[in-house]
C-alpha cells in the first residue's frame, strides 16, 4: 500500500491533539518524519507493531509516532489520513470499509466473529477515555525520540513519592497539576490547587478540570480516596493509586504474588490500620474506575526526599563514623524500590492504561545489606568500620529489627513478607530498578543539600538506634565478634 507524503503537524493546541478525549502523540519532528500511529491492520514495513499494554526493546517513549489511522467506529477522527482529518475529507481510512470495526473483521485481519465492537452501548467495557477500537495497535519506528504529553492530576505530590511522581512527569513535559493541603511547596512548573480531602468541601478546588491519569498516594482513610475517584470518574481518564504490599497482611510466605490473599478492608471512615486502609484504598478507587484502577502495591520505598527516616539514618549514621553496629548476614537480600523508578513505572502504566494490581519492588537479590552499607560508607567518604553482627545477640539486646535498625529484618517470616515477594508482573511490564549505589548516592547528595537533617512525617515514628545503646552493645559482645569487621582499616573475613 503506497504511502502519501505527510503533511506538518498540527499545532499544539489544535482540537486535533484530542481524539475520543485521549491525547495524541507530540512530538519534536523534522521534515523526514513526525508522527506515525497506525492501526491493525496496516503497519508499514519495517515497524515495530507495539499493542497496548506491552513491552518492547523500545518503549513507546523512544519512539516516532507519524499518522493515525483506527479501525473504530464510523466518523471516528482516527480512522482519516492527517490531511483528511484537517479537511474535514474522507471518514474512513484507505482499506477500511465504513462501519469497519473488529466485530465485522475476519481473524485475518485481527477480528472475530461475535466480537461487540467497544464503544457501543452494549459493551460495558467501553469508558469515556478508552481507545476506540480495542483491536487498536500502534506501529512504531524506534529511530528517535518522541514524548508522549498528557494532563496529569497528582494529589498530594509534595513529599517523597507524590514528588517523586511530580518531577517525573515535569521532565516528560507532561501538564501536572498538583492538589494538596498546602504544607509544603510543590515542584515549581505545576498548576496548584489547594484542599483538605478529610473536610466537608475538602474538593471543592477540583470541581472543574479534566485529566489523562490521575495518580493518588493517600494512606488514610478509604472514604477520602472513594470521595475523589466518583468526582473525577468522568473527568480523568486513569486512576494511580499508591497502595502497599502491606495489604497482603503478616507474615505471609515468600515467592508471594498479586494474587494472594488480601486483608480485609477498612471501613470507610477509619485509617487506624495501616494495611486494611491501604486496601480500602484500592477497593473504593476500583470500584468507580473499574480496570482503569492501577494498584501499584510498593513495598519498601527509599530514595531522595524521604520523609520516613530509614537509609537517611544509615546515611548520617556512618557518616559519624566509629564502630557500627551492621546486622547480618551481610548477605542477606533485600528488595525495595527507588521512589523514582516507582514514578517512572506508574507513569509508563498510566499511558499504556493497565489495571489491577502490581507488586513493585526490586526483583529478589536487587541488593544485600553489606552492598547498601557499604554504598553509604563509600559516598559518605567516612572511615566507619562495620562490625558484622548475627541477628541472635542483637535481638537479645533488645534491639528492634526495622524500628532501631531501619530496613533490617532478620531471617524469618518478617523477611520473607518484606524483601522475598513475587515482581514478575510489574518487571514484564517495564520496572527497571537503578543500581544501590545510586540510589544511596543521589540521597546523600540530597540530605546533604539540607544540612543533613530530612524531613521527618509527623504521623511516624522516629527511626533508629540511640547512640548509647549502640555502644552498650557492642562493648557486650566484647571480642567475640572482633573478626567480624569490615572498613578501609579492617581486612574482610
Amino acid at each position: 500500500m503506497a504511502r502519501s507524503a505527510l503533511p506538518p503537524p498540527p499545532p499544539d493546541g489544535d482540537d486535533d491533539d484530542r481524539v475520543h478525549g485521549m491525547p495524541l502523540i507530540r512530538t519534536d519532528h523534522d521534515d523526514a518524519a513526525w508522527r506515525e500511529v497506525l492501526f491493525r491492520p496496516w503497519s508499514p514495513p519495517g515497524s515495530t507493531v507495539v499493542r497496548p499494554g506491552e513491552e518492547t526493546g523500545a518503549s513507546a517513549r523512544g519512539s516516532f509516532l507519524d499518522q493515525i489511522r483506527c479501525a473504530g467506529p464510523p466518523g471516528c477522527a482516527l480512522g482519516r489520513a492527517p490531511a483528511d482529518r484537517a479537511s474535514g475529507g474522507p471518514e474512513e481510512a484507505p482499506g477500511f470499509a465504513p462501519g469497519d470495526r473488529a466485530s465485522e473483521r475476519g481473524p485475518e485481519r485481527g477480528g472475530g466473529p461475535g466480537r461487540t465492537p467497544p464503544g457501543t452501548p452494549e459493551d460495558p467495557r467501553r469508558t469515556p477515555r478508552g481507545f476506540c477500537c480495542e483491536q487498536a495497535t500502534l506501529a512504531v519506528r524506534a529511530d528517535a525520540p518522541q514524548t508522549v504529553r498528557m494532563r496529569l492530576l497528582v494529589l498530594g505530590g509534595t513529599e517523597f513519592v507524590g514528588r517523586a511522581v511530580v518531577e517525573e512527569a515535569l521532565g516528560r513535559e507532561w501538564e501536572v497539576t498538583v492538589f494538596h493541603r498546602g504544607r509544603h511547596d510543590p515542584p515549581a512548573g505545576t498548576t496548584v490547587l489547594h484542599g483538605d480531602r478529610t473536610e466537608a468541601d475538602g474538593l471543592d478546588a477540583l470541581a472543574t478540570g479534566e485529566w489523562d491519569a490521575v495518580v493518588d498516594t493517600w494512606s488514610g482513610a478509604p472514604a477520602a480516596v472513594a470521595a475523589t475517584a466518583r468526582l473525577l470518574a468522568d473527568r480523568a481518564g486513569h486512576y494511580a493509586y499508591v497502595s502497599s504490599r502491606s495489604v497482603y497482611g503478616m507474615p505471609t510466605p515468600p515467592g508471594l504474588d498479586e494474587d494472594a490473599p488480601t486483608v480485609e478492608p477498612a471501613p470507610a471512615d477509619d485509617g487506624t490500620d495501616y494495611a486494611r486502609a491501604k486496601r480500602g484504598g484500592e477497593v473504593a478507587a476500583q470500584e468507580v474506575f473499574g480496570d482503569r484502577a492501577l494498584c501499584v502495591r510498593a513495598g519498601l520505598i527509599l530514595g531522595p526526599h524521604e520523609n520516613i527516616g530509614r537509609l537517611p539514618w544509615w546515611l548520617n549514621r556512618i557518616a559519624r563514623g566509629g564502630t557500627v553496629l551492621a546486622p547480618g548476614p551481610r548477605e542477606l537480600p533485600l528488595q525495595y524500590v527507588d521512589a523514582r523508578d516507582l514514578a517512572t513505572w506508574t507513569l509508563d502504566a498510566s499511558v499504556k492504561g493497565l489495571g489491577g494490581p502490581y507488586n513493585l519492588v526490586s526483583p529478589l537479590g536487587h541488593t544485600t545489606t553489606e552492598e547498601l552499607l557499604t554504598a553509604c560508607r563509600e559516598v559518605t567518604g567516612s572511615d566507619a568500620e562495620l562490625c558484622w553482627v548475627e541477628p541472635e545477640p542483637i535481638v537479645a539486646a533488645g534491639v528492634r529489627p526495622w524500628m532501631d535498625l531501619p530496613i533490617w529484618l532478620p531471617p524469618g517470616e518478617s523477611h520473607e513478607t518484606l524483601h522475598q515477594g513475587d515482581v514478575g508482573r510489574a518487571l514484564a511490564t517495564g520496572l527497571r530498578c537503578r543500581p544501590v549505589a545510586a540510589t544511596v548516592a543521589d540521597t546523600w547528595a540530597w540530605l546533604r543539600s539540607l544540612g543533613g537533617e530530612a524531613p521527618h512525617r509527623p504521623d511516624r515514628p522516629r527511626l533508629g538506634l540511640d547512640p548509647e545503646v549502640e555502644r552498650r552493645v557492642l562493648e557486650g559482645l566484647g571480642t567475640q565478634h572482633a573478626g567480624r569487621r569490615s572498613g578501609p582499616e579492617a581486612e574482610n573475613p
